[in-house]
This record gives structure tokens, C-alpha cells and sequence, in this order.
């Protein structure tokens, strides 16, 4: 993660693609979480298996909350 990013927001959705010939994973709802990086590390907990912990949408953010960085998993 490069200096000057504050914040972190993961974006997971609610149906996740498990490929062609598998019945896709859904889940309760959507999840978003938003956390704090210190020394260019973070570090969240993330309520579904290791399998689903990868997130769709991850956007860095500096400390003004101006967008540093949006990256989208285009297997989604």
C-alpha cells in the first residue's frame, strides 16, 4: 500500500460467482467495511469463509477522504 493512504473501504457483495458448473454462494446481505491503516497496514475481520474473504471492490483513501486508489475484481 503506497504512503499517504488513511483509510480502506473492502466491498463484498451479496452473491458471489463460484464459476460455470457451480451453484453460486449467497449470503444474508452485502458487506462493507471501512478501516484505518497504520504504517501501511490493515488488518479487518471479515464475517464469511477464507474462500469468500477476497473483496470485490476496494477503494484507498487519504486522510481528506479524497479516493487515492479504486481497484474492482473483474471475476465478479
Amino acid at each position: 500500500m503506497p504512503d499517504g493512504v488513511a483509510s480502506v473501504t473492502l466491498e463484498y457483495p451479496k452473491k458471489i460467482s463460484r464459476g460455470r458448473y457451480f451453484k453460486p454462494a449467497v449470503f444474508p446481505s452485502a458487506f462493507i467495511k471501512t478501516v484505518q491503516v497504520h504504517d501501511n497496514v490493515l488488518s479487518v475481520a471479515i464475517p464469511r469463509g477464507a474462500p469468500d474473504a477476497f473483496p470485490h471492490r476496494m477503494v484507498w483513501r487519504d486522510a481528506a477522504g479524497a479516493v487515492v486508489h479504486a481497484f474492482t475484481d473483474p471475476a465478479f
